[in-house]
């Protein structure tokens, strides 16, 4: 865990806690994940963490263009997404999930 908090103060990774139920089965509930912060161009069926309302969320990416993002969850049972808040914009994109690989 200590390496992980090291490479955490890079400020190049992410490592984030996963919290809800809106990317199971993909991801879980107290799950850690690592991210990168990179932007590329093509995020289609991609796992983002993106900003939404000060918040961060984690979903998946269903389609984008260069300005805007629709992001959804994995299980739209329990998801608050874009199919509630619409596509969000590029700038609200924080990083690229890379591990777990999914």
């Amino acid at each position: 865990m200590k390496f992980l908090k090291k490479l955490n103060k890079l400020n190049f990774l992410l490592i984030r806690r996963v919290e809800g139920q809106s990317m199971l089965p993909s991801l879980s509930t107290g799950q850690l994940i690592l991210a990168v912060k990179y932007k590329p161009v093509n995020l289609t069926g991609r796992v983002v963490i993106c900003r939404y309302n000060q918040l961060e969320i984690i979903k998946r990416v269903k389609w984008a263009n260069q300005n805007e993002l629709y992001v959804l969850g994995d299980n739209p049972e329990y998801s608050r997404d874009s199919r509630f808040f619409g596509p969000i914009s590029r700038n609200q994109l924080i990083g690229l999930v890379i591990w777990p690989k999914i």
